[in-house]
């Protein structure tokens, strides 16, 4: 519809579909509210010689080769990306069928974690795993193993994800990545004030689709998600 510019969502989308106007723009919101924040990551590590983005349930966004393609920042960046296996297969398929995806991926090699069932693409800036986000030791090792620099500067990216999850394991999930990542962000992008009338219809929406939003009524306000964040470790947290 134009309300943003994604060339490569084409491969990972089977059709299109019409929303409302109010649904669009919140989409819209949504895209340019996570595109500055790993625009400003990437801005603000520029002079790194290494740094990483993690998306936490990724799953059919085109975030690496949007950034690839628009921001040429190959070589000193590295993209990981974790969903449940299921989803990690269908999309490295998408990847290998489509030649301009392999085209930027450049030389890959198939990796197998130390624990099965780790579903995995890897190229040399760009990792795809295969692990439940509520497994934090499954979700540990599989990064472990696959190489991840914990070390580095790293964007830790949950774009409507923890949401989904039981509170305690996403709030897991948050405190985790606060031990192991000594330099980084963490942008949460997700739904709040689920009881106000449009946080009313959007809570029943999300029943009705069988995938309940499981985090919002225990972090119902802003100021709620930014304890949460400061309770589980991290030194400051500006939420809007």
């Amino acid at each position: 519809m134009g309300y943003f510019a994604d060339e490569f969502q084409k491969y990972f989308v089977s059709r299109t579909s019409r929303r409302s106007p109010l649904i669009h723009r919140g989409y819209c919101v949504r895209s340019q509210a996570v595109g500055h924040c790993i625009k400003e990551f990437l801005r603000d590590t520029e002079d790194c010689t290494h740094r990483q983005v993690l998306s936490l349930g990724c799953g059919f966004d085109s975030l690496y080769f949007r950034m690839c393609g628009n921001l040429g920042v190959e070589g000193s960046t590295c993209f990981w990306e974790v969903d449940f296996p299921a989803v990690v297969k269908r999309k490295r398929q998408v990847i290998e069928g489509t030649e301009d995806l392999k085209k930027m991926l450049g030389e890959k090699s198939d990796y197998n974690g130390s624990a099965p069932g780790y579903s995995v693409l890897l190229s040399e800036d760009y990792k795809l795993l295969g692990v439940d986000l509520g497994d934090i030791a499954a979700l540990d090792s599989a990064l472990d193993s696959a190489g991840l620099r914990w070390n580095c500067p790293t964007l830790v990216l949950a774009e409507v994800v923890l949401c989904y999850m039981d509170p305690t394991r996403s709030t897991n999930v948050i405190g985790w990545a606060a031990r192991r990542f000594p330099h980084s962000r963490f942008v949460l992008y997700e739904q709040f004030s689920p009881c106000d009338p449009f946080g009313q219809v959007m809570m029943n929406h999300f029943v009705s689709l069988n995938s309940a939003l499981r985090s919002v009524t225990a972090y119902p306000l802003l100021e709620d998600q930014e304890r949460r964040f400061l309770q589980e470790g991290w030194e400051k947290c500006h939420v809007l």
